[in-house]
């Protein structure tokens, strides 16, 4: 997964060149593959880059794929609070 966040990465923002699209749509596949827990994502911090690929990518194929296995990711783990891992003090 590491690998494939890091050409996330470098494809959030790069250029639209043959080759770099065709890097990150790779990249893109290989996590759509990779099934995630809400605990995983919060370790990682991929969700928040995937989404952000989705937004922001400079080619259109990439991030619908991107967005395609963000949906993909939050059926896998259902929806998150958006406060997840914070402490219930009972105030």
């Amino acid at each position: 997964m590491a690998q494939c966040m890091a050409a996330v990465r470098d494809a959030n923002g790069s250029s639209t060149a043959p080759r770099d699209v065709a890097h990150a749509l790779a990249a893109v596949k290989r996590l759509s593959a990779v099934r995630v827990t809400a605990e995983r994502l919060l370790e990682t911090g991929a969700g928040r880059e995937i989404k952000a690929l989705s937004k922001s990518a400079a080619n259109s194929e990439v991030a619908a794929a991107a967005a395609a296995v963000l949906a993909e990711w939050k059926a896998d783990v259902g929806a998150l609070p958006s406060k997840v891992g914070r402490l219930d003090c009972g105030l």
